[in-house]
């Protein structure tokens, strides 16, 4: 072989080592970012357990939530500060939730799993109290999120009698499934 020859096929050696080491990072990458999401959706799904565990375990405690949601402007100054502690811990879970589903770094199924609750809890006497006074305790694009997911949960029909109060559009894209 000349040198040429063997200049040659080095090029395409080092070409090929390049090759497998682009594959290799490129798989460790996707790995960290598993990786990445799954710590992030423990994260949130363990800040989120504890409140409920907070409510479950202390009647006063849930009582307070309860109804600081129906008539927040009904509580005592300190009960007030307590509920809107509360309310604050979980919109900030559901704010960094939120946050990491825009950035695709977290779990958008997790996002639309508790986007229900957070409407329902938002669109309540209370949460529309607390939103009015305290808005800013939460990121701007938190902020507009809330805006219109009140915007889709808003009430638009009376449920029989012996159900919920107010049937609530989860979904206007998508028509309710036929259940069968």
């Amino acid at each position: 072989m000349s040198i040429s020859e063997l200049g040659s096929l080095g090029e395409f050696v080092g070409s090929l080592a390049v090759l497998a080491t682009l594959i290799y990072l490129a798989m460790q990458i996707r790995q960290n970012t598993h990786t990445t999401r799954a710590v992030s959706h423990h994260a949130i799904t363990d800040a989120l357990n504890q409140l409920n565990l907070t409510l479950a375990r202390d009647e006063t405690v849930a009582q307070l939530w309860i109804k600081g949601l129906s008539e927040r402007a009904s509580l005592s100054d300190l009960q007030r500060e307590r509920f809107d502690a509360l309310l604050r811990a979980y919109l900030h879970v559901c704010d960094t939730m939120y946050y990491q589903a825009q950035l695709g770094a977290g779990d958008h199924g997790l996002w639309k799993a508790e986007e229900r609750y957070l409407g329902l809890t938002m669109l309540s006497n209370g949460g529309r109290e607390w939103f009015r006074e305290h808005s800013e305790s939460v990121s701007a694009g938190f902020r507009d999120a809330l805006v219109e997911i009140g915007a889709r949960y808003e009430p638009s029909a009376q449920e029989p009698s012996g159900g919920m109060t107010t049937r609530y559009r989860i979904d206007r894209e998508r028509p309710p499934s036929e259940s069968g």
